[in-house]
């Protein structure tokens, strides 16, 4: 094996590594009823529905921009 090739199974097992960490913490917090992610789910919910409608509201203004366009030009 190259040096580098070494480094990169080196670099994925350490991130299976803290994966498994994590499942095992997140399984614990689960056990003792400390289970936070179905906040993260509600927030993550909550931040895409507001995205949405910035992106909404940004893409009216677009289209009243371009009528206002247009009737400058006729």
């Amino acid at each position: 094996m190259k040096r580098d090739e070494v480094f990169s199974c080196m670099v994925v097992t350490q991130v299976c590594h803290n994966s498994v960490e994590e499942a095992f913490a997140r399984a614990e917090s689960m056990r003792a009823g400390q289970d936070t992610l179905p906040n993260t789910h509600r927030k993550a919910a909550t931040l895409n529905a507001k995205w949405e409608e910035v992106e909404e509201e940004e893409e009216e203004e677009e289209e009243e921009e371009e009528e206002e366009e247009d009737k400058r030009i006729d």
